[in-house]
C-alpha cells in the first residue's frame, strides 16, 4: 500500500509539469493565436506578449438587431509596454477610421479576429476570448 501512494504522488506531479497551454508557441510574422489572460513567448526569444484586456462592443449577440456592426479592442502587452488595438467590422469599410496595424515598442502588430463570433449575451465572460494576431519586428 505504501508503494501504491508513493507511486500516486509521483504520477500526479509529473502530469502537473506537463500542463501547458493550448496555444503553440508563437513565431513572427506567422499567425497565431492567443488567449484572454494568456501570455506566450516568441520560439527562440525572450519576448512576451500578453492578451491583457477585452471590450467588446460588435452587433454580435444572438437575437438582437443592431444599427451598427461596432468594434471590439484588446489591450496587449509586450515586454511591458502595453497599447490598445482595434478590430472593426470585417465586412464593412471602416478604413477612415482603422490603422492597418498598431506598433508597440519595435513590433507592428496586425489584429486579424477576435472570437467567439457570436455572444449569447453582452456580458460574455472575458475568459472566453480568443484574438487572432501577426507579430512583426520594425
Amino acid at each position: 500500500m505504501r508503494y501504491l501512494t508513493i507511486l500516486l504522488v509521483a504520477l500526479f506531479f509529473s502530469c502537473s509539469e506537463n500542463i501547458t497551454s493550448t496555444n503553440p508557441t508563437p513565431e513572427f510574422q506567422k499567425e497565431f493565436e492567443i488567449d484572454h489572460g494568456e501570455t506566450l513567448i516568441f520560439g527562440g526569444t525572450e519576448i512576451s506578449i500578453r492578451f491583457a484586456d477585452v471590450t467588446d462592443f460588435r452587433c454580435n449577440v444572438a437575437d438582437i438587431d443592431c444599427v451598427w456592426s461596432g468594434d471590439a479592442t484588446i489591450l496587449l502587452d509586450i515586454d511591458n509596454e502595453q497599447e490598445e488595438i482595434n478590430l472593426y467590422h470585417p465586412d464593412e469599410d471602416y478604413s477612415w477610421q482603422k490603422k492597418p496595424a498598431s506598433f508597440i515598442s519595435d513590433y507592428q502588430i496586425e489584429f486579424l479576429s477576435l472570437s467567439p463570433e457570436i455572444r449569447k449575451t453582452n456580458d460574455e465572460p472575458k475568459r472566453n476570448y480568443r484574438a487572432k494576431l501577426i507579430v512583426t519586428p520594425k
